[in-house]
């Protein structure tokens, strides 16, 4: 009989450890859980701050392309308005050397307007032409 209180008290002493073991783990499951969570909420924050960072980084280098962009196209719109003025004054001037070659006479008037007109650098190139087209003429001119 004795036998049978001691494994009767041993069961009664194990019975009594095992809810205090599993209320011990699940407040340690709790607490494990509550850790994973904020750990989970803490990661989701940081990866949500860094797609807006990402977010406005790509707006900013769009606005910096677009405006890179304008910029180019205004430069070429420029770019190509000064190559036809260049081509209309190469025309220009073409065709008043080709002029001045091909008229005997040519009245001091003329070479005025073209001194008033065009930059003054245009009347060397001019008495330069003169003197070799037309070897016996004397140009005379005079700075205004």
């Amino acid at each position: 009989m004795q036998s049978q209180m001691q494994e009767t008290q041993v069961q009664i002493q194990m019975d009594m450890s095992k809810p205090d073991l599993t209320a011990a783990l699940r407040d340690i499951r709790a607490q494990y859980e509550g850790i994973a969570a904020k750990n989970i909420s803490e990661a989701e924050e940081w990866y949500k701050s860094k797609v807006t960072d990402l977010n406005q980084a790509v707006n900013k280098n769009n606005e910096a392309l677009k405006q890179a962009k304008m910029e180019t196209m205004e430069f070429r719109h420029q770019l190509q308005s000064y190559t036809c003025e260049i081509d209309s004054l190469k025309g220009t001037v073409s065709l008043c050397l080709n002029t001045i070659l091909t008229t005997p006479f040519i009245p001091p008037q003329i070479l005025l307007f073209f001194h008033k007109s065009y930059h003054h650098a245009f009347i060397p190139l001019l008495l330069i032409f003169f003197t070799l087209s037309l070897p016996g003429l004397q140009v005379h001119f005079q700075e205004t």
